[in-house]
């Protein structure tokens, strides 16, 4: 089930914060078997972690928590469906300690995979974000933002709000991942359908029928779509957009007037967890104020921190409420709905 692709070993980088190497064993989750890791940790030493974050975002933090605490982690990468799947079907023979990413909405559909741990720093976090239940710790919030290249689109001609992406001009032009594949475009997706406020399945209708039936892969195809041109705009996360607009492409972002969806990602204890105090310190580490400050400055996103200040790159906005508890209780049935409405479209 799993594919080594790296093993990074650098154990002292004295001098360097929030990016000091220690060991790392980076797997990816495929249909090949499992692959074999041969070295030896103490087994009060180790940590297992599936994550859905992107190589940048995660490195970093898990070389700095190696390198202060001396234990030893083992990552387990893949899109946010699959890895929560893997971990429905193995969290009961305790080999993985921590989910690290994924919507909040996402985790919820999942809790039955999880065991409440409310971390140390709780008491820092801003109270919106946080599960009163303890299933999972908020780790960044993550603003939707809708895209478009301004090569091809003027900007007064570009969408304003959520209720522009039905406009005439727009069909079969939006870049949207599939949101089987993507756990930021089903986040996307259900904020839409709440914002509407309307029957779920019938906005499910309407909006694959602008898209033309038509989805991108991934996430990362969104924004390739949009500055090849292939399609006029597209929505993504606001992390996304600043970091390729910082890199030198061609897209523009939209802040849409009535509001921006927001919905953090977060971080979570693994039912069974073989490793369970490590898994809590990292949560607690990954909660603190410097990797929250670090996630800031370097990865683009928003803390969920009410003591880190954001820089003058992010905009100020008005988020719109989000029901995530709904969102994840609803997951199924709109994804199979999704699905339901692709397979008909195909057909015709």
């Amino acid at each position: 089930m799993m594919k080594d692709i790296s093993t990074i070993r650098n154990r002292k980088s004295k001098g360097k914060s929030l990016l000091a190497g220690a060991l790392l064993v980076v797997m990816v989750l495929t249909g090949c078997g499992e692959a074999q890791v041969d070295y030896t940790v103490p087994e009060d030493q180790k940590l297992v972690i599936y994550t859905s974050h992107k190589h940048e975002v995660y490195e970093p933090i898990i070389r700095e928590f190696e390198e202060q605490t001396g234990i030893w982690i083992q990552v387990k990468t893949g899109g946010t469906k699959q890895v929560l799947n893997s971990i429905n079907e193995s969290y009961y023979y305790g080999d993985t300690d921590i989910m690290f990413g994924g919507g909040i909405e996402m985790l919820e559909s999942y809790q039955h995979c999880f065991t409440p741990y409310i971390t140390k720093e709780t008491c820092d976090l801003k109270s919106t974000y946080t599960s009163s239940q303890g299933t999972w710790t908020p780790f960044t919030e993550l603003p939707i933002v809708i895209i478009y290249n301004p090569k091809l689109v003027r900007e007064k001609e570009a969408p304003k709000d959520w209720t522009d992406l039905f406009l005439p001009q727009w069909k079969g032009k939006i870049a949207f991942a599939n949101p089987e594949n993507s756990g930021t475009s089903y986040t996307i997706l259900s904020g839409l359908a709440q914002y509407y406020d309307t029957d779920i399945s019938t906005f499910m209708d309407h909006f694959a029928e602008q898209l033309d039936y038509r989805t991108t892969e991934n996430s990362l195809s969104v924004i390739t779509d949009v500055e090849d041109g292939y399609s006029l705009i597209g929505i993504t996360l606001e992390e996304t957009a600043l970091k390729h607009i910082k890199e030198g492409e061609d897209l523009a972002i939209v802040y849409p007037e009535s509001g921006v969806l927001c919905v953090p990602d977060g971080i979570a204890l693994v039912r069974n967890a073989p490793h369970e105090e490590n898994a809590k310190a990292f949560i607690d580490f990954c909660a603190s104020y410097p990797v929250q400050n670090h996630i800031v400055q370097e990865a683009y996103r928003r803390s969920v921190r009410k003591d880190v200040v954001l820089p003058d790159f992010f905009q100020k906005t008005e988020f719109i409420p989000y029901n995530y508890i709904k969102a994840g209780t609803v997951e199924g049935e709109m994804l199979k709905r999704w699905s339901e409405i692709l397979e008909e479209a195909s057909h015709e």
